[in-house]
């Protein structure tokens, strides 16, 4: 199964204390330059070995929705197309149509 996430959710869930349980729901999560951008602001780390990093190629579509969200949920979403995911991980009502 591929599945890409925005940052939110994996913020949440980490805040929580339950980072891991998407580990074993999914095994792996791929998130695109944004979204570990925004993981790792201010020095922050943020480092699992079933998170993959993978750089966006459709940057047209990324400006598209860069009207509408962040550049986090817009390359969620083009990486999403990009890659054919089965499930795309993220939680703003927006990038969810």
């Amino acid at each position: 199964m591929i599945v890409v996430a925005d940052s939110s959710p994996l913020i949440a869930f980490s805040r929580i204390g339950k980072i891991d349980l998407l580990d074993e729901l999914f095994g792996e999560i791929t998130i695109p330059d944004a979204v570990y951008d925004e993981l790792t602001t201010g020095g922050h780390k943020f480092s699992h070995g079933w998170i993959k990093r993978k750089g966006v190629n459709d940057k047209n579509l990324v400006k598209i929705l860069n009207a509408k969200l962040d550049r986090g949920e817009s390359e969620a979403i083009a990486l999403a197309i990009e890659i054919n995911a089965d499930i795309l991980i993220m939680d703003e009502k927006p990038g969810s149509r």
